[in-house]
């Protein structure tokens, strides 16, 4: 038995077979007893009975020969009649199925003469869609309901017209109605009748228009003399107060009025109100009698399109009448002529059919004379031949009888013989079996045992005494099962057959059937609840420490399901993901966080070189994955289509890169439409509640019983927890060997810069290292992020280590600026780094800036240089003179943000230099290296000149950080879980860049 095919199914299937087996067995040989004492009981029954009935049986089979004879003669007689009669009644029977056949044939011919005329009369009926009478028809209707239409929209235009004429006279613009010539050219009959339409309801429209006009209103009937006297007034009195005194015409008392001036100022004003009033009214006659012409002009065109529509709609509509009379008269002949020929052929096909009825009616009644007559001829012939059987039969059963009974009795002998014989045969083997399938349970059990040593108690609960394992478990064990089944006896007589009762632990391989699904209603919440946490618990306690990440869910409890799992953040967010989540926004947004680490393991670690990810894990060592359980409690509650889409994705594509479902789910609760639920079922391990007991699904007979592993008590459960989160909160913590990028002792100080820096920084994967590449195309500098504890610090101090053991000073040369009080770089001042030409201790802005200043004078030197000796850059130079140093310089600045603290001189200046060095330092072989904890604040780095910076390396950080140093559209770091991982991109922040890696580690 191969132990890797051990699991809990397996188990449960294997019991029930094995146990349904054992009762077989029992039964069986039990069967087998008591056939072997029935099995004498008759032999001697039946020597008895043998000697007894030979005699009997022999005057029984002379009587019997007699009476069959007897009976044949008589069967003989009696089936001769029975022919007889059954050939009279066949032929009547012939006769009549042939007369009804007739009748039927007949009849069918007929009805095939009403269904043929039928069709005729379908297929040549005037009423059909397509016929001429049907077109008649829809063109006069057609032309009735347009006329009609017509009719009332020229009822509408005189009565409009009425009005307009009616408003014309009332704003004094009345004159002379005469519809003007038409103009229509539309000679077209639809075409007439859409003109006539058309032009009618411009001329509604018009007439609403001019209707709408506010001019005219203002001299319509009286109102023009009224406004007149008014506008006199109104011009009168000025023009007098213009040369008089008012006070004169207030009080007469004071002086003589001017009345000769009144006079005059009233004339004045008479005559340019008359001539205002007279250029008002005649520009508004002139504006509306052009728009009633122009309304005429439209009802004219109209009524002469009705006019003509209504004579070729008449012309037309005569045409279709006759045509349609036509076609009638042809179609009354065409039915006429295609009836008769149908009345033709059905009266030759019913004489067709009457013919030949009365030839099936002869040959019946020849048939029938000559079938009775070989009947009779038959008869005589048999009843000879039955007397001489007789008499032979009778001595053949007389010899035949002594024979019989000797043969019966050693018959009788030799059957029991070899019924023993089978008997014993069969017990043994069955005896055989039953103790192989015994056997067979035990070693199932041993090796269940064996598999499951690590989960089947609970560590103590004190870390000083247990610690996690270092190596991953082959399985978790759920609980027991137990096996009853009966137990094989020494001998085939044995009638004590004891029981045999085994316990095996069940078995979830690992990490394969780690994805649960756990079935329950509302009354078995808590029962698959406490099943689920049980679980949990065993992976916590079975997984090396670090190994395990969980996201658990729990929309219904609000947490409080899985509340004993919060001690783990505080040890370790990242164990459980800082909390319990249980919106649907918050589950939505988290299973989408889980499949884009899938999506990361995919394309990141396995690709097409592992098929899962334990074989990765094989091969990465130290940087292997941990895995990721997604425990769901309250399924489906507050998942939403997306959730279910991304919950979807976890348990069809999970386990291959170390993502599994923990699922409690209440089918009574429906699913989100869009969800497979097959998808849950058949990718899981499945449970069920039954009775508030968690069983598994898969069906096992009686006599195996399922225990599950009881949760342990609060108290426990709780300090168990503790137990795991203190032994995992540094197990995070990745070191890649120092030694793994390390150049050989004989090639230390052997690498040249001329071409540009090439050397490993850290592990990419399984098989793959990380390179560091400067120096070629756009990839001169670089930028570092991480917070605090993301193992930025590591990272500088590799480089530069890295970067001293395989350059020589003559190859690369260091300024090193700390801003963190110098507590990093104080070592390669102590030990006086050959390749450090500037290591700036407790340094402070002005200081770092004094480093900018002299790396400008540098590339200032470099570049005259460089213009007197005919090159562009550092690989020509070296090329051109090999015996001359031309080492690179790399500016190294930890936490360069402190340049930037205030918006001083000292910004101003260091953000000038840097984006000189950045821009120009490429042909003069000096890079530029910038980290700091973040990008973000009011005062940084120019972002023209960050753009310049191609080589972007990301840890830890915040999701706003990643997208500075990435890109816009990169949150890629937001993933790294582990201090010491990283996000190496050198394609200017584009997303096709990324390459994730674990640096390494200084021993």
């Amino acid at each position: 038995m191969d132990n890797k095919q051990i699991t809990i199914n397996f188990q449960l299937e294997t019991a029930s077979r094995l146990a349904t087996e054992g009762q077989q067995f029992r039964s069986q040989l039990l069967t087998i007893q008591q056939q072997l004492r029935e099995l004498t009981e008759v032999r001697d029954e039946d020597l008895g009975r043998l000697e007894k009935s030979a005699q009997a049986a022999l005057q029984t089979e002379l009587q019997r020969i007699k009476a069959d004879l007897d009976s044949q003669l008589e069967t003989l007689h009696l089936d001769c009649t029975i022919r007889a009669e059954s050939l009279c009644e066949s032929h009547e029977q012939a006769l009549r199925q042939l007369t009804q056949r007739v009748t039927e044939d007949v009849a069918r011919l007929e009805e095939q003469r009403k269904s043929e005329t039928w069709i005729l009369q379908s297929v040549l009926d005037e009423d059909t869609s397509d016929s001429p009478v049907s077109q008649f028809d829809r063109e006069a209707e057609t032309f009735v309901t347009q006329k009609a239409f017509l009719d009332e929209r020229f009822e509408q235009l005189q009565q409009q017209l009425q009005r307009t004429e009616q408003f014309l006279i009332n704003c004094h613009a009345g004159s002379e109605v005469a519809l003007p010539e038409a103009t229509v050219t539309t000679t077209s009959r639809i075409e007439l009748c859409d003109a006539a339409v058309a032009h009618g309801d411009s001329a509604l429209a018009e007439a609403g228009q001019m209707e709408r006009l506010h001019l005219p209103h203002w001299v319509k009937g009286f109102r023009i003399w009224g406004f007149s006297g008014l506008l006199f007034v109104l011009l009168w009195i000025p023009i007098t107060v213009l040369k008089a005194d008012v006070r004169t015409f207030v009080n007469p008392d004071l002086a003589n009025p001017n009345w000769q001036w009144a006079a005059v100022s009233s004339l004045i004003s008479l005559s340019t109100v008359l001539l205002g009033s007279l250029m008002l009214l005649l520009t508004v006659q002139n504006r509306l009698r052009t728009r009633f012409q122009s309304i005429l002009q439209h009802i004219s065109n109209a009524e002469y399109a009705r006019r003509k529509w209504e004579q070729k709609s008449q012309k037309h509509i005569d045409r279709l009448e006759e045509t349609a009379e036509h076609w009638r008269r042809e179609t009354e002949e065409r039915r006429e002529s295609q009836t008769r020929r149908i009345q033709r052929e059905i009266d030759a096909k019913v004489a067709a059919v009457q013919s030949h009825a009365a030839d099936e009616r002869n040959r019946l009644r020849d048939e029938l004379q000559r079938t009775t007559t070989q009947l009779n001829t038959n008869k005589a012939d048999s009843e000879a031949s039955l007397d001489g059987r007789r008499q032979k039969d009778l001595r053949q059963t007389q010899k035949q009888s002594a024979t019989e009974v000797h043969a019966a009795t050693q018959a009788c002998h030799e059957r029991f013989r070899q019924a023993i014989n089978s008997q014993t045969k069969a017990a043994t083997q069955l005896l055989a079996s039953w103790k192989q399938s015994v056997d067979s349970l035990r070693s199932l059990t041993q090796a269940a045992t064996g598999i499951a040593a690590r989960t089947l108690r609970w560590p103590q609960a004190d870390a000083s005494k247990w610690s996690l394992p270092e190596t991953m478990p082959d399985c978790i064990s759920p609980g027991d099962i137990l096996v009853t089944t009966p137990k094989a006896p020494d001998t085939i007589g044995s009638t004590d057959i004891t029981n045999l009762c085994v316990e095996m632990p069940a078995l979830l391989r690992f990490p394969t059937d780690t994805s649960i699904l756990v079935e329950h209603d509302s009354a078995g919440r808590d029962a698959a609840l406490s099943f689920l946490r049980t679980q949990l618990l065993k992976l916590l306690t079975v997984i090396p420490a670090g190994r395990i990440r969980l996201t658990l869910i729990d929309p219904i409890g609000l947490g409080q399901s899985f509340s004993a799992m919060m001690h783990l953040a505080d040890f370790d967010e990242l164990l459980i993901h800082s909390r319990i989540w249980t919106d649907s926004s918050q589950i939505r947004d988290q299973l989408l966080k889980v499949t884009v680490h899938m999506e990361n393991i995919f394309q990141t670690y396995l690709r097409s070189q592992f098929d899962t990810i334990e074989e990765y894990n094989a091969s990465a060592g130290e940087v292997a994955e941990a895995y990721h359980f997604v425990v769901v409690a309250g399924f489906p509650t507050s998942f939403t289509e997306e959730s279910a889409r991304h919950l979807s994705s976890i348990l069809t594509s999970g386990a291959r890169c170390g993502v599994h479902a923990m699922v409690a789910w209440n089918p009574t609760v429906s699913a989100p439409p869009a969800f497979d639920l097959d998808d849950l079922t058949n990718n899981c391990i499945r449970f069920h509640v039954v009775d508030d007991v968690v069983q598994p699904k898969q069906q096992f007979c009686e006599a195996v019983l399922f225990e599950q592993f009881p949760e342990p008590v609060a108290e426990r459960y709780v300090q168990l927890v503790r137990d795991v989160g203190e032994q995992s909160k540094d197990a995070r913590r990745v070191e890649v060997s120092f030694t793994r990028i390390a150049p050989r002792t004989e090639a230390i100080w052997s690498h040249s810069s001329a071409d540009g820096i090439d050397l490993p920084i850290g592990r990419a994967g399984a098989a793959r290292l990380q390179f560091l590449r400067l120096g070629r195309g756009t990839s001169q500098h670089m930028l570092v992020a991480g917070k605090t504890g993301s193992g930025k610090s590591t990272l500088l101090h590799i480089l530069i280590t890295n970067l001293a053991m395989h350059y020589s000073p003559d190859e690369i040369q260091f300024y090193l600026v700390d801003f963190k009080k110098g507590v990093e770089f104080r070592t390669y001042a102590a030990n006086r780094l050959p390749h450090a030409r500037v290591v700036a201790i407790e340094s402070d802005r002005e200081f770092g800036l004094s480093v900018l200043e002299r790396l400008d004078e540098i590339l200032q030197e470099r570049g005259d240089l460089f213009r007197d000796r005919g090159v562009q850059d550092v690989p020509s130079y070296r090329k051109q003179f090999p015996q001359e140093a031309m080492p690179r310089l790399l500016l190294l600045v930890d936490e360069f943000q402190e340049f930037f603290v205030a918006e001083d001189r000292v910004s101003a200046r260091a953000s000038l230099l840097l984006d000189r060095l950045v821009r120009q330092g490429r042909a003069f072989g000096i890079h530029v290296l910038l980290g700091s904890q973040t990008l973000g604040g009011a005062y940084s780095l120019a972002r023209s000149t960050m753009g310049q910076i191609a080589v972007r390396i990301a840890l830890q950080c915040s999701e706003n950080d990643a997208h500075l140093i990435l890109s816009e559209d990169n949150s890629a770091a937001r993933l790294l879980a582990r201090p010491g991982e990283a996000i190496y991109n050198d394609a200017n922040g584009m997303v096709q860049g990324n390459h994730q890696f674990q640096i390494a580690w200084l021993d």
